[in-house]
């Protein structure tokens, strides 16, 4: 595992929101488990250090951009309380063995070698129907159009 280091800026120099030191864990890739429908092939999959995370792939769907974009979203999506699968970075390696799926996710997979997306993988997490959706409280409501508002399609 490395450590990324850089400085990112939040609301520029104000005392409310000082420039802020920001630490992204890189994982690698140990072993892909299941595959899930998206356009970036959700995967869920295991690293070195044993975690489970869902690995979203540079080389499917709409890119790198695509990722780097939902980074940012779940990082804006965080910072303002929403409860989202922690965020990271997953190096696959070049030349990454052949032992899951079919030969076109290994060619997606020998795509999508170096850096791409890692998403906290939550035990018992499912897909939200409209009926639960409607229970959310309003603020939560509010901060999730607003998201949606601000970051509207960025990566297209």
């Amino acid at each position: 595992m490395s450590v990324a280091l850089g400085f990112w800026r939040w609301g520029g120099t104000s005392p409310v929101y000082p420039a802020r030191l920001v630490f992204v864990m890189t994982r690698r890739l140990k072993q892909f488990v299941e595959t899930y429908r998206g356009s970036s092939f959700p995967t869920r999959s295991e690293t070195t250090e044993g975690e489970m995370c869902v690995v979203k792939m540079r080389g499917a769907g709409n890119g790198g951009g695509a990722l780097l974009s939902e980074f940012i979203v779940n990082r804006f999506a965080a910072r303002a309380g929403l409860p989202v699968p922690d965020a990271s970075v997953i190096d696959i390696a070049a030349g990454f063995p052949w032992t899951f799926g079919t030969d076109e996710f290994h060619d997606l997979v020998q795509k999508s070698a170096g850096e791409n997306l890692a998403l906290e993988w939550i035990l018992g997490a499912t897909a939200g129907s409209a009926e639960r959706h409607r229970d959310l409280p309003d603020e939560v409501v509010s901060q999730i159009v607003t998201l949606d508002l601000v970051f509207e399609k960025v990566d297209r």
